[in-house]
């Protein structure tokens, strides 16, 4: 049975301002998505940003780049099906980095076939991003970003 106690409903809120304080923000890469998150998320709020089949790499790989250089923490969601080979992959990751993008999550994708040679999350992401600062995680589109494993493991 729930406590009604002054201290458990304290230590209920506690535990949701906590809770609230962990979340990240999920934005697709629509038009109007950078003005929103612009006029309504904090910039404490990390944001990850997905990859959609129909649109393709190029317009999450943008607007992580341009969130990120209005200092939000950003970490595009990028398919590796979409990604064409080995110079694509490294452009980039050289572009991320560039922007100072710190993470990046891949997983698999859903494209029916792959644009290129590795149509999964592959140890090229991981050789790319082991280079510099940014970090590649991997896994399934059900991986949560909080257990997604570092480029150095």
């Amino acid at each position: 049975m729930p406590s009604h106690s002054p201290a458990g409903a304290i230590g209920r809120r506690r535990a949701l301002g906590q809770a609230l304080h962990a979340i990240s923000y999920e934005v697709l890469p629509f038009r109007n998505t950078e003005e929103s998150v612009l006029a309504h998320v904090p910039r404490t709020v990390p944001l990850t940003i997905t990859t959609t089949e129909a649109k393709g790499l190029a317009p999450t790989i943008d607007l992580a780049v341009r969130l990120t250089g209005h200092g939000y923490s950003a970490a595009p969601h990028l398919a590796a099906r979409l990604v064409r080979d080995k110079q694509q992959l490294t452009d980039i990751v050289a572009r991320l980095r560039e922007a100072g993008v710190e993470e990046v999550f891949v997983i698999g994708g859903d494209a029916p076939e792959p644009a290129g040679p590795s149509p999964t999350p592959s140890r090229s992401w991981r050789r790319c991003t082991r280079r510099g600062t940014t970090s590649a995680g991997s896994g399934s589109a059900a991986t949560r970003r909080g257990t997604a494993a570092s480029a150095g493991s």
